[in-house]
């Protein structure tokens, strides 16, 4: 949401330079700015406050329905992104030529001219270049440019464009002789591995089945917001103290980020972040500082900024108009997702895919950070998935994961206040998405990381265990090390996360942290023989009966209660002014338990979380888990999953 301030200087520097009708459009997009901030500002509803009870005891990872009712209902399926079918008129290829394309001028006369997009001085000012006109292919020694053509002086086409140049002073020679292993983080802002399922169901699918990723389940932000949960990953260190101080309109040049040891030792260094108003490094409340310099060699802030100068009446009603489209109600048939025929996060990933083609055969840090389609409104990022799932295959059939590590990531849930003030809504605000995948002649080469990789899905994690990975994979740190005691804060994914640790070990503060807890109840409680029954049931009911005999119950070898420790803290609640006697906090009035039951005739040992609210609403959360060999008691089936519960007969 735009500060009022912004709003106000923005468009009566607007008023100054238009015309009456222009104006009175102004003044009603003015109106509807207010009337926007008005209702996020005072009207909606503010999230309801919790903190952890036991922030020092060992942490059981929250097992969550992802499909839960009870935030099911605030997700829908919003049309397709639709943007202008009037084509690029010019394009860049590989080489760094410019063409305008054949096809689209239908042999007119067209002329061109191309300006240099750069940065001024800062983060926040941008200047073109001298024009340079062209009629055909012309070679450009830039990132950025914006495009305009004409057919008898007549302009016809506008549009900013971009590729990745390569400067022979880019990549510097190797300092280490090693083999340089890659980093590539994608990054989507507001999204837990629970809202991942359910909105990027193939893009998830790809990146466990086909990439072999690790999704991990425990992993817990630090923080409340983008900057303080992305610092401890990018240094290693607390936002806001003396560790990685913040302070207004102060850069962030000199803070020690991971890229800078990459450029260090000669990497291409790459960094892209949609939404320039809500960057990261540039939000006001983040210290909006910036950066004085590119902080990388190739660095998008440039065209961001440059597209919001020339959509410059557009652009400070977009946030509301996207408020609409959310809603399903649109002023137009163009979405507002889109820049000309792609949609902006289409551009992110063109030229992420341009960095990797320009710098094959190198050494490379790229990060990528969107925005805009997930940040406010949680039913967009389906839009995406098709999109990122391309990428994900180009990136696996082009071979840039052969010597890269690539995470697939966000910062934190969905911090909608709605979703927010209900109990799972709590689990997922709190449980971004976290994934890694690691390149196959690496797991071959050293099996421990495989096998610790399979163990931390499971274990309390944190930004700061990224940070200590991303160090190991720079110095090439694969040889199998336990972790000493007093357990680090930050400990690397490539070593066995310990089963105790709890949210005080891993830095993690009681206003974040998730971990459940349990005590141990009677066996023979009605309530645990029900369960039983149930948890049986639902194994037996995706056997094959032609195949696999039905599992009875043998014994049940333990039963526990499980505790959230999450608790309504009332002194730092953060409520609208007008609905601050209207909201009360939504109680988690479910039970869960952890059953361990011995099934017969294979005498396996399984694991269950059952979630019940009465006698008849009954859910598994997670996988049921087999914790004892099976052999060859499954020989008869070749469905992976389903063999951890398959007796043949």
């Amino acid at each position: 949401m735009f500060p009022l301030r912004v709003v106000r200087r923005r468009l009566a520097q607007l008023l100054r330079n238009y015309n009456l009708l222009k104006r009175l459009v102004l003044i009603g997009g003015i109106f509807m700015l207010s009337s926007y901030s008005i209702y996020h500002l005072y009207w909606g509803p503010g999230y309801m406050s919790y903190v952890h009870g036991n922030i020092w005891a060992k942490c059981m990872i929250p097992q969550v329905n992802p499909f839960d009712k009870e935030i099911m209902k605030f997700y829908w399926k919003p049309d397709p992104i639709v943007c202008s079918k009037e084509t690029d008129l010019v394009y860049f290829d590989y080489n760094a030529t410019l063409h305008i394309n054949k096809t689209r001028t239908r042999g007119k006369i067209v002329t061109c001219n191309y300006q240099e997009i750069k940065r001024h001085k800062d983060d926040k000012t941008l200047e073109l270049g001298n024009e340079v006109w062209f009629n055909n292919s012309v070679i450009v020694k830039t990132d950025f440019v914006n495009v305009n053509c004409f057919i008898n002086k007549k302009k016809i086409y506008s549009r900013l464009h971009l590729q990745v140049y390569r400067s022979d002073k880019t990549v510097k020679t190797k300092k280490n002789g090693g083999k340089n292993y890659n980093i590539l983080m994608f990054g989507l802002d507001s999204v837990s591995r629970l809202a991942a399922i359910r909105e990027l169901p193939k893009t998830l699918k790809y990146l466990e089945t086909n990439l072999s990723g690790y999704v991990l389940k425990g992993y817990t932000k630090v923080a409340d917001t983008t900057l303080p949960n992305l610092a401890p990953v990018m240094t290693g260190h607390y936002a806001f103290t003396k560790e990685f101080p913040v302070i207004p309109n102060l850069p962030y040049d000199n803070h020690p980020f991971i890229w800078r040891n990459f450029s260090a030792l000669g990497a291409a260094t790459f960094f892209s972040e949609d939404w320039p108003r809500l960057c990261t490094y540039n939000l006001e409340t983040s210290g909006g500082g910036g950066f004085s310099n590119p902080p990388t060699n190739h660095y998008m802030r440039p065209f961001y900024l440059a597209i919001n100068e020339m959509k410059l009446f557009e652009a400070p009603l977009a946030d509301v108009l996207q408020f609409f489209e959310d809603k399903n109600f649109k002023l137009r048939d163009n979405s507002y997702l889109c820049y000309g025929d792609n949609p902006m996060h289409v551009l992110a990933i063109e030229y992420l895919k341009r960095f990797l083609i320009a710098y094959r055969h190198d050494f490379k840090f790229a990060k990528v950070w969107n925005n805009k389609l997930s940040h406010n409104y949680v039913n967009f990022i389906k839009l995406a998935d098709d999109d990122l799932l391309d990428l994900l295959i180009f990136m696996k059939t082009e071979g840039f994961l052969d010597d890269s590590f690539l995470f697939f990531m966000s910062d934190h849930g969905s911090r909608v206040d709605k979703i927010r003030n209900t109990p799972i809504g709590r689990l997922e605000e709190r449980l971004p998405l976290m994934s890694v995948v690691i390149p196959e002649h690496i797991k071959q080469k050293y099996p421990n990381l495989h096998e610790n990789l399979e163990t931390n899905i499971d274990r309390l994690t944190s930004p700061f265990d990224i940070h200590k990975t991303m160090v190991d994979i720079l110095n090439e740190n694969f040889q199998p090390k336990e972790v000493g005691q007093p357990y680090p804060r930050g400990i690397s994914l490539f070593r066995p996360i310990p089963e105790d640790r709890s949210c005080a070990n891993a830095g993690i503060d009681e206003h974040n942290c998730v971990c459940y807890s349990s005590e141990k109840v009677e066996t023979k409680m009605p309530v645990i023989q029900k369960l039983t029954s149930f948890v049986i049931s639902h194994i037996n009911e995706q056997l094959p009966k032609d195949i696999c005999a039905d599992l009875k119950l043998k014994k049940i070898l333990a039963a526990k209660r499980v505790h959230t420790h999450l608790t309504y803290d009332q002194q730092t609640q953060n409520k609208k002014p007008l609905l601050y006697f209207f909201y009360k906090p939504k109680d988690d009035t479910r039970e869960r338990y952890l059953l361990v039951l011995q099934l017969s005739p294979s005498d396996g040992v399984f694991e269950a979380t059952v979630e019940h609210q009465n006698e008849k609403d009954f859910n598994i959360l997670g996988d049921i888990s087999r914790t004892n060999r099976y052999g060859n008691q499954s020989l008869c089936i070749h469905d992976m999953h389903l063999r951890h519960y398959c007796y043949c007969k």
